[in-house]
């Protein structure tokens, strides 16, 4: 893939909306890899660490859930 292919892959990447509602779990999965990437960090991460910042970004970027709202 190049990055012309990745770059229209990103742009017609589907988001779940209903109403006003909307679920931003797509797009801060990928800002998450490409900051990895950025950072010189592992390509992988395990489902826990994944889980636990895509949690983070969810709570500060996205809207109330009741299923990560609690620590």
């Amino acid at each position: 893939m190049n990055s012309f292919e990745l770059k229209d892959k990103i742009n017609n990447l589907s988001i779940w909306k209903k109403g006003d509602q909307r679920a931003p779990h797509k797009p801060l999965l990928i800002l998450l890899a490409l900051g990895q990437l950025q950072a010189d960090k592992p390509r992988f991460i395990s489902y826990e660490v994944t889980r636990e910042k895509l949690t983070e970004l969810l709570r500060e970027f996205g809207p109330l859930r009741k299923s990560y709202l609690s620590p």
